[in-house]
């Protein structure tokens, strides 16, 4: 709210919108593999990249599906890295999972990075 000295508007509302955003950015913040073949290995990747100090380490990356796997890779050590999922389905149906990515930062430890599926 604006207060203004004008005897016709003494209070103008002015609408504010942001984005509140981590020290870590995820790139993109989702996966969606598309349509699958059962039993076929696909593969997408996304950036982790750290805003600030460079000093992010990924100390782990999971995911509770066993037949998903994840490839660090670094591209500009402790402030960027790439990390290649990949995905091999065994039922056919929709699938809703996320990758898990913990870090050495206190602000942002884990990230989770939801991915989605079609199998057929």
């Amino acid at each position: 709210m604006i207060q203004t000295n004008d005897p016709r508007s003494p209070k103008i509302i002015v609408p504010i919108r942001g984005e509140i955003v981590g020290p870590i950015e995820l790139i993109p913040r989702q996966l969606f593999f598309g349509i699958v073949r059962k039993g076929k290995t696909v593969s997408q990747s996304v950036i982790l990249r750290k805003r600030g100090e460079p000093d992010l380490k990924i100390t782990k990356v999971e995911a509770k599906l066993q037949r998903v796997s994840a490839k660090i890779i670094t591209v500009k050590e402790g402030v960027e890295y790439r990390i290649e999922v990949s995905f091999t389905p065994s039922e056919i149906g929709m699938v809703k999972d996320a990758v898990y990515i913990h870090t050495n930062q206190h602000q942002q430890p884990d990230i989770k990075l939801p991915f989605y599926a079609i199998v057929q």
